[in-house]
Protein backbone atom coordinates (compact mmCIF):
# COMPACT_ATOMS: atom_id res chain seq x y z
CA UNK A 1 0.00 0.00 0.00
CA UNK A 2 2.81 2.40 1.03
CA UNK A 3 4.51 1.61 -2.69
CA UNK A 4 1.20 2.46 -4.43
CA UNK A 5 1.21 5.75 -2.84
CA UNK A 6 4.60 6.30 -3.55
CA UNK A 7 4.27 6.12 -7.42
CA UNK A 8 1.10 8.10 -7.17
CA UNK A 9 2.88 10.93 -6.09
CA UNK A 10 5.72 10.43 -8.73
CA UNK A 11 3.38 10.83 -11.24
CA UNK A 12 1.76 13.77 -10.08
CA UNK A 13 5.44 15.52 -9.71
CA UNK A 14 6.52 14.10 -13.58
CA UNK A 15 3.29 16.28 -14.65
CA UNK A 16 4.04 19.19 -12.48
CA UNK A 17 7.32 19.13 -13.61
CA UNK A 18 6.33 19.11 -17.31
CA UNK A 19 3.72 21.56 -17.15
CA UNK A 20 6.38 24.14 -15.84
CA UNK A 21 8.89 22.80 -18.47
CA UNK A 22 6.85 22.57 -21.53
CA UNK A 23 6.37 26.19 -22.50
CA UNK A 24 9.82 27.18 -22.12
CA UNK A 25 10.86 24.39 -24.78
CA UNK A 26 8.07 25.30 -27.11
CA UNK A 27 9.02 29.29 -26.79
CA UNK A 28 12.80 28.38 -27.19
CA UNK A 29 11.99 25.91 -30.37
CA UNK A 30 9.57 28.43 -32.11
CA UNK A 31 11.94 31.19 -31.74
CA UNK A 32 14.66 29.11 -33.20
CA UNK A 33 12.44 28.76 -36.19
CA UNK A 34 11.30 32.66 -36.15
CA UNK A 35 14.89 33.72 -35.81
CA UNK A 36 15.98 30.52 -38.85
CA UNK A 37 13.12 32.24 -41.12
CA UNK A 38 14.48 35.94 -40.62
CA UNK A 39 17.53 34.42 -41.53
CA UNK A 40 17.09 33.12 -44.62
CA UNK A 41 14.66 36.24 -45.63
CA UNK A 42 18.33 38.31 -45.11
CA UNK A 43 20.38 35.70 -46.83
CA UNK A 44 17.38 36.60 -50.13
CA UNK A 45 17.78 40.04 -49.56
CA UNK A 46 21.21 39.92 -49.87
CA UNK A 47 21.02 37.57 -53.35
CA UNK A 48 18.66 40.00 -54.66
CA UNK A 49 20.47 43.11 -53.86
CA UNK A 50 23.93 41.91 -55.47
CA UNK A 51 21.33 40.61 -58.57
CA UNK A 52 20.22 44.43 -59.15
CA UNK A 53 23.36 45.56 -58.59
CA UNK A 54 24.84 43.83 -61.55
CA UNK A 55 22.48 45.03 -63.24
CA UNK A 56 22.99 48.43 -62.42
CA UNK A 57 26.62 48.42 -63.21
CA UNK A 58 26.19 47.10 -66.64
CA UNK A 59 27.70 49.64 -69.17
CA UNK A 60 24.56 50.73 -71.69
CA UNK A 61 25.51 53.05 -74.60
CA UNK A 62 22.40 55.63 -73.75
CA UNK A 63 22.12 55.51 -70.07
CA UNK A 64 18.91 56.54 -68.83
CA UNK A 65 18.76 56.81 -64.34
CA UNK A 66 14.97 55.60 -65.10
CA UNK A 67 15.17 52.86 -66.96
CA UNK A 68 18.20 51.46 -65.10
CA UNK A 69 15.55 51.56 -62.06
CA UNK A 70 13.50 49.30 -63.77
CA UNK A 71 15.68 47.05 -65.03
CA UNK A 72 17.14 47.30 -61.53
CA UNK A 73 13.69 46.67 -59.75
CA UNK A 74 12.59 43.65 -62.17
CA UNK A 75 16.31 41.64 -61.22
CA UNK A 76 15.38 42.29 -57.42
CA UNK A 77 11.65 41.47 -57.82
CA UNK A 78 12.47 38.17 -60.31
CA UNK A 79 15.31 36.70 -57.82
CA UNK A 80 13.53 37.24 -54.89
CA UNK A 81 10.78 35.70 -56.55
CA UNK A 82 12.19 32.63 -57.30
CA UNK A 83 13.66 32.29 -53.78
CA UNK A 84 10.02 32.64 -52.56
CA UNK A 85 9.90 36.67 -51.17
CA UNK A 86 7.86 39.03 -52.61
CA UNK A 87 9.42 42.20 -52.77
CA UNK A 88 8.18 45.31 -54.55
CA UNK A 89 9.88 47.99 -56.21
CA UNK A 90 9.03 50.55 -53.34
CA UNK A 91 11.60 48.03 -51.50
CA UNK A 92 14.34 48.72 -54.06
CA UNK A 93 16.34 52.18 -54.23
CA UNK A 94 19.54 52.92 -56.78
CA UNK A 95 22.26 55.70 -56.03
CA UNK A 96 24.36 56.47 -58.95
CA UNK A 97 23.37 54.89 -62.26
CA UNK A 98 24.85 56.13 -64.75
CA UNK A 99 27.49 58.39 -64.05
CA UNK A 100 31.55 57.72 -63.59
CA UNK A 101 32.27 55.56 -60.58
CA UNK A 102 30.14 53.60 -57.94
CA UNK A 103 25.96 52.43 -58.05
CA UNK A 104 24.50 51.79 -54.97
CA UNK A 105 21.67 49.10 -54.94
CA UNK A 106 19.52 49.02 -51.51
CA UNK A 107 16.75 46.97 -51.05
CA UNK A 108 14.68 47.52 -47.78
CA UNK A 109 12.00 44.70 -46.21
CA UNK A 110 10.15 44.37 -42.86
CA UNK A 111 10.35 40.92 -41.15
CA UNK A 112 6.99 40.12 -38.98
CA UNK A 113 7.58 37.51 -36.39
CA UNK A 114 4.14 35.52 -37.55
CA UNK A 115 4.52 33.27 -34.06
CA UNK A 116 6.69 35.29 -31.62
CA UNK A 117 4.85 38.30 -32.36
CA UNK A 118 1.22 36.78 -31.79
CA UNK A 119 2.60 35.87 -28.15
CA UNK A 120 4.32 39.59 -27.28
CA UNK A 121 2.86 42.54 -26.69
CA UNK A 122 5.58 44.78 -28.47
CA UNK A 123 6.06 45.41 -31.92
CA UNK A 124 7.52 42.24 -33.32
CA UNK A 125 8.82 43.35 -36.76
CA UNK A 126 12.37 44.15 -37.83
CA UNK A 127 13.22 46.63 -40.34
CA UNK A 128 15.92 44.22 -42.94
CA UNK A 129 18.44 46.48 -45.43
CA UNK A 130 21.08 45.08 -47.66
CA UNK A 131 23.28 47.90 -49.11
CA UNK A 132 24.97 46.46 -52.21
CA UNK A 133 27.86 48.97 -53.92
CA UNK A 134 29.34 48.34 -57.33
CA UNK A 135 31.41 49.90 -59.85
CA UNK A 136 29.86 50.93 -62.85
CA UNK A 137 31.22 49.89 -66.28
CA UNK A 138 30.82 53.01 -68.24
CA UNK A 139 33.64 53.21 -70.44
Amino acid sequence: MMGNMKSKRRHGSTMIEMALSLPILLALSLGTVEFGVLFSRYQILLASAREGGRTASLYRMKCNPRRVKGEVDVAVMNNSNQLGMLLLPSNVSVDGACIDGNVTVIVRYIHYFSVIGSLLTADANVPLEVTVVMRNEIS
